[in-house]
C-alpha cells in the first residue's frame, strides 16, 4: 500500500490536532470537516486500504477503533447525547483516503436544526449550508453529508409546507 496523508500524521511528517493516541490507533481532529460540530478520525497505526482489505487477523484492531470512538465520545461528553460512527469503503462511498479510518461525528450540525423548524429561516439555513457544502464537492457529496437524497427531499418538502 503506499503512503497516504494519514502515514504521514501517524510518522508526525505532516501536523494533527491528535485528541488520542495509543500503540495500536490515533485520533485527530478533522482537518475538513462536514458534521461540525465535533468531526474526529480515528485510523488504525497498521495501514489497510479498504474494509475489503481487513484480514481475519485485523478483527481485534478493528474493534478497537470502536472502542477508542466510545471511549472519545465519553471523555468529551457527549456519549449519552448521542453520535454516529462511520466507516466508507471505497471511492464511490466517499473514501477519499484510502487507509480505513472511522468518522466519528457528535453534536446538531446547523442544518439539522433547519430542518426541525420548518419555516422560511429554517429553509434559508438548510439551503445555504447545502450550497456552502456544494463548492466543496459534488452535489452527490453534499447530500451524502446529509443522508440519503430521497431522506433529504422529504426533510425539504416539510420545510416548503
Amino acid at each position: 500500500m503506499s503512503e497516504t496523508i494519514f502515514t504521514k500524521i501517524i510518522n508526525r511528517e505532516i501536523p494533527a490536532d491528535i485528541v488520542y493516541e495509543d500503540d495500536i490507533s490515533l485520533a485527530f481532529k478533522d482537518i475538513n470537516p462536514q458534521a461540525p460540530p465535533v468531526h474526529l478520525l480515528i485510523i488504525p497505526k497498521k495501514a489497510i486500504a479498504t474494509i475489503n482489505d481487513i484480514e481475519e487477523d485485523d478483527r481485534e484492531l478493528v474493534g478497537h477503533l470502536y472502542w477508542v470512538a466510545a471511549k472519545l465520545a465519553k471523555d468529551m461528553g457527549f456519549a449519552d447525547d448521542g453520535y454516529r460512527v462511520v466507516m466508507n469503503c471505497g471511492e464511490n462511498s466517499g473514501q477519499t483516503v484510502f487507509h480505513i479510518h472511522l468518522h466519528l461525528l457528535a453534536g446538531k450540525p446547523p442544518w439539522l436544526a433547519a430542518i426541525h423548524r420548518q419555516d422560511e429561516t429554517g429553509l434559508s439555513i438548510l439551503l445555504t449550508d447545502l450550497s456552502h457544502r456544494m463548492t466543496k464537492g459534488s452535489t452527490e457529496a453534499a447530500l451524502f453529508g446529509y443522508c440519503t437524497a430521497d431522506r433529504f427531499n422529504r426533510r425539504l418538502q416539510r420545510c416548503l409546507a
